[in-house]
């Protein structure tokens, strides 16, 4: 407002002096041309044009405190505006101040929030196009079993169709298999019926260098009965030995089996039964092959019966009578120590 009134103020000032030297303009005129001597309609024009510049000049004196007043006016408005500026500068370091404020107390962490709202985004975004990749990666792989699961359409027709042809295979087979169970069953009864009857008739066997012939049960009864001895079983062994001795008491396996139960008798520590049983083998079967070891096993009853004596008389006979024989040559190396 005061501005504006300034402004007034100046364009009427400007036309009041330009209205003035528009005035002073033919004055200038009239004394040039004014003489020495005027005439009296002279004098009164000079007259005349005197007081039109005194009121002229009049005029300009009050025009020129009227300046001042506005220039007064003007000043007292600068000043005033000076301080409406002023005013307005603290007033917008106040708003400013009030701006930074807000800004740090809740712009701030409104934009923090925002940043990491913007950084959360960016993750959802990555994780988006990991779960889009993955999600294609899926498709891929669904798209590669069905193609899968086609051929394994395709392999299981074959296969059905093999498997029929497996059936019908199998089918021949298992009655095959059938048929050839019927021959091994008739194979069977055939074998047994020709055991029963070679069981009745006797068959060449050997045993300790001697050959003879012998029932096929009869070999199965001892094959037994000296196994169980190799296996350490000697109270066993002993009693089918002696099952044995009573069935066949004189077939070809009978020295060897008073052999093994004579052998069986010693190691059980039964001495006296050992002497009962290979006594009668030394003096029945002078040409048995194990007659010599018995003999050996017949001194060494005596020793552990506490008789020296026929123990030494057993060990020169084994030697007297079989010299060239291994158990010989146990028995001198006994009797020198016994010397």
């Amino acid at each position: 407002m005061h501005m504006r009134i300034s402004t007034d103020i100046r364009g009427q000032i400007s036309k009041r002096i330009a209205v003035f030297l528009v005035t002073l303009a033919p004055l200038g005129l009239a004394y040039a041309d004014y003489t020495p001597f005027p005439d009296n309609d002279a004098r009164a024009a000079i007259l005349k044009e005197r007081q039109r510049i005194d009121a002229i000049r009049i005029d300009f004196d009050k025009l020129r405190g009227d300046a001042q007043l506005f220039r007064t006016e003007g000043e007292s408005i600068r000043r005033e505006m000076e301080t409406i500026r002023r005013d307005l500068d603290k007033e917008r370091q106040r708003i400013d101040l009030m701006l930074r404020k807000v800004i740090d107390d809740e712009l701030r962490p409104v934009s923090e929030s925002l940043k990491k709202g913007i950084d959360e985004v960016e993750i959802l975004k990555t994780a988006q196009l990991d779960l889009l990749t993955q999600l294609e990666d899926a498709r891929k792989e669904v798209r590669e079993l069905r193609g899968q699961v086609e051929e394994s359409k395709a392999l299981a027709g074959s296969q059905r169709g093999q498997m029929e042809e497996t059936r019908t295979l199998a089918t021949r087979q298992d009655e095959q298999q059938r048929a050839l169970v019927e021959e091994q069953r008739k194979t069977r009864e055939i074998q047994r019926s020709m055991e029963e009857r070679l069981n009745g008739l006797p068959m060449l066997v050997s045993e300790d260098g001697a050959s003879f012939y012998a029932q096929s049960s009869e070999k199965k009864e001892f094959d037994n009965a000296k196994a169980v001895f190799k296996r350490a079983n000697y109270p066993g062994a002993r009693k089918q030995f002696d099952e044995f001795l009573l069935r066949y008491p004189h077939g070809g396996y009978a020295p060897a089996a008073r052999f093994w139960k004579g052998n069986a008798e010693f190691l059980q520590g039964d001495y006296k039964s050992a002497l009962l049983t290979l006594r009668p083998l030394q003096l029945a079967e002078p040409n048995y092959q194990k007659t010599p070891e018995a003999m050996l096993a017949i001194a060494n009853c005596y020793s552990e019966l506490k008789d020296p004596q026929a123990a030494r008389k057993t060990l020169e006979d084994l030697v007297e009578q079989y010299e060239r024989t291994e158990a010989a040559s146990v028995a001198r190396d006994r009797l020198s120590k016994l010397q």
